[in-house]
């Protein structure tokens, strides 16, 4: 469990938390990447740059300034410059990120340092998903359905943490900073068609290609860790936050 330092009647500073969700025995996890974890990340542009921690091995090829592991007090993040700068991986070289018709999560680390049309993580578009910021909104599309259109505000230059849960036929979920934001944003019901393409998994860009060697709509920024589900059931809320608390004092959340 996370440890929360501070004087009695004052919130505190919460350093640590227990560990990534990992429910042995079908969890569901497929992909668990953390920046913050030398063995995952040591900032090196190329194949294999950003390893997956998971059970399922999707290493990611980061291209460009996504080689830079950052310093300072964003130490252990993976950097974004924001000019062709990302990482992905090929369908052919990939274990199951398409979704299929299975119910899946995508939660992660992000650190903005625009408010402008940026991409966090897709695979394909009318076939696949698709996060992505845009002047104040975060949102999510499952083929063609928008999902999850939320009103975040300004969100530079501060961490957050985004937790995308989708039941196919229900409405989606979207927890912000370890809390289920629900009745604040608009939300749509999770198509229940399989969704399955050839395009790359790509984390930071934009782009539809099989084996992309640019992005546009780059993202300018860091992320943390960042993490990928998919079973026949979804995270529950104790398990996002579970996540959450594990990077919550590090990312001064």
């Amino acid at each position: 469990m996370a440890v929360n330092v501070g004087a009695t009647g004052e919130d505190g500073t919460f350093y640590g938390g227990s560990h990534i969700w990992n429910n042995i025995g079908g969890d569901g996890t497929r992909l668990h990447l953390d920046p913050y974890e030398y063995h995952s990340y040591k900032g090196e542009s190329g194949t294999g740059g950003w390893k997956d921690l998971s059970y399922e091995k999707n290493h990611l090829t980061t291209v460009g300034d996504a080689g830079q592991r950052g310093t300072g007090t964003n130490y252990g993040r993976a950097f974004f410059g924001g000019t062709n700068d990302f990482a992905y991986i090929t369908d052919a070289s990939m274990s199951d990120l398409d979704i299929g018709s299975s119910n899946f999560c995508i939660q992660y680390w992000v650190y903005p340092g625009l408010n402008s049309t940026q991409y966090h993580i897709m695979k394909g578009t009318t076939t696949g998903y698709r996060a992505y910021a845009s002047a104040n909104y975060i949102r999510l599309f499952v083929g063609s359905t928008l999902c999850i259109y939320y009103n975040w505000g300004d969100p530079r230059n501060e961490w957050h943490n985004i937790a995308f849960v989708c039941t196919r036929g229900s409405a989606a979920i979207l927890y912000l900073d370890g809390v289920n934001v629900n009745g604040q944003y608009g939300s749509n019901i999770v198509p229940t068609t399989s969704l399955n393409n050839s395009n790359s998994f790509i984390l930071g860009g934009y782009s539809t290609s099989t084996n992309p060697t640019s992005v546009s709509y780059d993202f300018k920024g860091s992320f943390g860790p960042v993490l990928f589900y998919k079973d026949s059931t979804v995270l529950t809320e104790d398990a996002v936050r579970q996540n959450f608390n594990v990077h919550r004092g590090i990312f001064g959340k």
